[in-house]
């Protein structure tokens, strides 16, 4: 259905800064239209080094375009902890993406 293109991962600990964790990356998808997230997965899992966010992807509706499409998703979390990478669910296999420490 989707396919990855890639995913990164960094946590702002500069001096001034929301400490905010920043995940992006995009999918590619069979026509046009489609929409997708990241969202905190609930329940959280076990290991607090690892967060997991699961990935959703929405059909359109209507009339679309038979046209290989990328869809951006992204996620942002202010004022986060540490995490050593993120976990994200959805897309077929799970995908691992180190969190690089911006400073």
């Amino acid at each position: 259905m989707a396919t990855i293109k890639g995913f990164k991962a960094w946590l702002d600990t500069m001096p001034g800064s929301d400490k905010a964790l920043t995940v992006i990356g995009s999918v590619e998808v069979p026509t046009s239209g489609w929409t997708g997230s990241l969202a905190e997965a609930v329940p959280p899992g076990i290991n607090p080094a690892i967060l997991i966010l699961d990935a959703t992807l929405t059909k359109p509706t209507g009339i679309v375009l038979q046209v290989i499409s990328t869809v951006e998703l992204t996620f942002r979390k202010a004022h986060s902890p540490r995490y050593d990478s993120i976990t994200i669910r959805g897309l077929g296999s799970d995908i691992h993406v180190p969190v690089e420490i911006v400073s």
